[in-house]
């Protein structure tokens, strides 16, 4: 019988309301390079730290398309230009 599979969801959120693990967890999925793991990776930490309402969720393709597609432009040129984009953490803006 195979094991039933765990929502991990939750441990997840857990983990990534620490902003120290959250930039290393959205760091490595801009290591990745798709642009559409890191869009759900940040709506992932946007869930933990309370601000789920931020970005669109994939019920709302029109507007998560439109951010893939920055994403993917920005990556992409940072990429063409020899560079990279590295995450830290700041002071929560007021």
């Amino acid at each position: 019988m195979m094991p039933r599979s765990v929502n991990y969801q939750g441990e997840l959120l857990k983990y990534l309301h620490d902003p120290q693990k959250a930039v290393v967890y959205l760091n490595a999925a801009l290591e990745d390079g798709d642009p559409e793991l890191f869009v759900t990776a940040l709506r992932n930490v946007a869930e933990a730290q309370g601000l789920a309402n931020v970005l669109p969720y994939s019920n709302q393709s029109s507007s998560t398309d439109a951010i893939n597609t920055e994403i993917h432009s920005l990556l992409k040129l940072l990429k063409d230009l020899g560079l990279g984009l590295t995450l830290t953490e700041t002071s929560k803006a007021s």
